[in-house]
């Protein structure tokens, strides 16, 4: 009985998993078309290095927001929803009021911390701060539309949690198309601006369809209060996912200094590991995520950490001949792709270089990824703080060594070496947790 209610959970994680990474599937092709239209209308110059460059906050801010909002609040909404949906309804507009006070703030003081480093520096330009400001209003937009998804992903509604990136997706391509012609470069941000507002009035019917307007408690709406520990957990969170991807930022900051395009290459080099990352890494993290939650909710430890395992394995086992095949056809794949595109040969070369190295971290970060979302259903949030702190002093000390060995390579193999340590860590933390002691 146990085995058959253990195949069961595997099968139905397998089914739920393969719908959000056949969506994330259908979404990333469309990005790595939008991205390959980037390369073939504008190249490989100092335009697309001022849009990578002042795509970095944005980017940055809302992997740390969307995260948040997933890791914190999903576990938050199942726990609640016990209580009834109207319950839920009630509490998710308490912290979406909260959390649009809170993104503007964070926003201000990026937006600050952004114009002073650059209007002090070389890489100021109008191209720069106009590019910023649309996409940081754009990523304020996207987290909104996030939370939302994330109400839709406690609720196990995995297909409209998903379903709207699919959309915004296509409008983003069509956009740039039409305009770039017109408005240049700053076809891009106005394109990612329309779908992220398309996006979101697309969750907002998908929420009204939902009864989530009509349902929650109006009465309990403004008095409802998230205590002292929560508060505690979100801030410990939000420290713990800034220092995560600050780690991964770092690299084309860096990749600056070695000179104008670079920080395209090393961008381009990466769209083939980061396409599979969020092919695969959408469906195993959001999913695994949701199950750890529900059983560790009902104090099921035994079980939470059986099906990490599993999952850890199956992860292992799934990535291994993937990323063996991607660097087999790693050379042909990109010159194919970019062959009437305004990259020249040598930067294919160096962009299929860049994107080999880059692909062996797919292994350590999917494998590490089951862990991290263990640790978070857990809420031992301070020990992923610990590992980003590691992992950002690990990713600035090897740029720094391996870019005076191999230049841009070198951060693409630095990148890889962080995602080695950050999962020997994980693993290391997860098998130390106590689960008598909670």
């Amino acid at each position: 009985m146990i085995k058959k209610k253990e195949y069961l959970e595997s099968k139905k994680f397998l089914q739920s998993s393969a719908l959000v990474s056949v969506l994330s599937l259908f979404v990333s092709f469309i990005n790595v078309f939008r991205d390959f239209l980037i390369a073939y209308y504008f190249g490989s110059s100092h335009l697309t290095d001022a849009y990578w460059l002042a795509s970095v906050a944005p980017i940055f801010l809302f992997n740390v927001f969307s995260s948040i909002t997933t890791v914190v609040f999903v576990p938050m909404f199942i726990q609640v929803s016990q209580d009834g949906l109207k319950n839920l309804y009630s509490f998710f507009f308490h912290i979406f009021k909260k959390t649009v006070f809170f993104i503007s703030l964070i926003s201000v003081a990026v937006s600050l911390v952004f114009f002073s480093y650059f209007f002090w520096s070389e890489s100021f330009s109008e191209v720069t701060f106009v590019i910023f400001a649309l996409l940081l209003f754009g990523s304020i937009i996207q987290t909104l539309s996030h939370l939302f998804k994330s109400l839709f992903l406690s609720r196990r509604k995995y297909f409209k949690g998903s379903v709207s990136s699919f959309f915004s997706a296509l409008v983003t391509v069509t956009i740039l198309v039409f305009f770039q012609n017109k408005i240049g470069i700053y076809a891009i941000p106005i394109s990612f601006i329309f779908s992220y507002i398309f996006e979101f009035f697309l969750v907002l019917f998908i929420a009204f369809r939902e009864g989530v307007f009509s349902n929650f408690n109006k009465n309990n709406f403004h008095n409802k209060k998230i205590d002292l520990s929560t508060k505690k957990f979100i801030i410990n969170t939000f420290f713990a996912v800034l220092f995560m991807y600050l780690a991964l930022t770092v690299d084309q900051l860096m990749a600056r200094s070695l000179g104008d395009g670079a920080i395209t290459l090393l961008t381009y080099g990466n769209k083939m590991s980061q396409f599979l990352m969020g092919v695969l890494g959408t469906g195993i993290g959001v999913v695994a995520l949701s199950e750890f939650s529900l059983k560790l909710s009902s104090k099921d430890f035994i079980a939470a950490q059986k099906l990490m395992k599993k999952i850890s394995f199956f992860v292992f086992l799934l990535t291994v001949p993937v990323v063996l095949l991607g660097v087999a056809v790693s050379e042909p794949l990109l010159s194919f792709v970019f062959k009437n595109s305004k990259l020249t040969e040598s930067d294919l070369l160096v962009v299929s270089s860049i994107n080999q190295i880059y692909l062996i971290q797919l292994i350590p970060y999917l494998v590490s990824l089951v862990g991290v979302r263990f640790i978070y259903a857990t809420k031992k949030i301070h020990l992923i703080m610990k590992i980003g702190i590691v992992n950002l002093f690990t990713n600035i000390l090897g740029n720094l060594i391996f870019m005076k060995w191999i230049g841009l390579e070198g951060i693409a193999l630095s990148t890889v070496i962080v995602y080695l340590v950050s999962g020997i860590l994980i693993f290391y933390f997860v098998s130390r947790i106590d689960f008598n002691l909670e």
